[in-house]
């Protein structure tokens, strides 16, 4: 699930502060306020859609989604054409979505409940592809 958690940690821990300051013409300050929401949407969005993920059984698919949403965020930060108040929005919807890499460990959890005879072949795959994920 690097996919999610990767680029967010890219974004925030190298170059938001910069980027923020230089695109939207604020200070060092505001850039790195905002960029400290991605890590407080984090909080809330790994203990939410893990509930999510519990209630609706559905975790490949909210994986998917939060994936999209979380490309289209990125997008809308990139175009530098936010508000002050919608950056911070989407700033802290991207910590939000992107902390759903937290509910990989629901499948492991569902591969692994298993005994390895009794696995199918889906879930054997699943299993290598979110090791190749997870170890990357």
């Amino acid at each position: 699930m690097g996919c999610l958690s990767s680029p967010q940690t890219a974004f925030s821990a190298l170059w938001a502060p910069t980027f923020l300051h230089k695109t939207y013409q604020l200070s060092p300050e505001s850039s790195a306020y905002l960029t400290s929401l991605i890590s407080i949407g984090g909080l809330f969005g790994g203990i939410a859609l893990g509930y999510l993920s519990d209630c609706t059984k559905k975790t490949p698919l909210l994986l998917m989604l939060c994936g999209y949403i979380a490309a289209f965020c990125m997008f809308l930060i990139l175009q530098g054409q936010l508000s002050y108040f919608g950056l911070a929005f989407v700033l802290l919807a991207v910590g939000f979505i992107t902390n759903a890499s937290v509910i990989v460990l629901l499948i492991w959890d569902n591969i692994f409940r298993d005994p390895p005879e009794q696995r199918s072949k889906r879930q054997q795959i699943c299993l290598i592809w979110e090791a190749a994920l997870f170890f990357k």
